[in-house]
């Protein structure tokens, strides 16, 4: 039961935290450290567990290249579709975490005993 939903509040803890530290309340270099990593790992993390189980450091590694390919096509198509607004794409980002997070509570096998 734990492990079932450990990575799944990760994810969104992470995601909130994100969320909360883009309203500007906090010292720069923290706002930067907290989006930047959840930018980096956490979008990605949120799909890599759903679809492999694989080795902790090949999950990590596909999860920063899943994260940086979703980013980028969340920053190309504001820009292709003229809406540019980085702060709507952070919470797009956040918003397809979440979504990760709860299809891996969803889908996770019940009985793990």
């Amino acid at each position: 039961m734990r492990q079932r939903i450990t990575w799944p509040i990760i994810i969104i803890v992470s995601a909130l935290s994100a969320g909360l530290a883009s309203l500007g309340f906090l010292p720069t270099i923290l706002q930067f450290l907290i989006i930047g990593g959840f930018i980096l790992v956490i979008p990605g993390m949120a799909y890599i567990r759903l679809m492999l189980s694989t080795p902790s450091l090949t999950r990590f590694i596909l999860s920063v290249a899943l994260s940086l390919s979703l980013s980028t096509f969340v920053s190309m198509f504001m820009v292709l579709t003229h809406t540019w607004y980085p702060l709507g794409g952070l919470y797009f980002l956040i918003a397809i975490s979440i979504a990760g997070a709860a299809l891996q509570i969803i889908l996770s096998p019940r009985n793990q005993w």
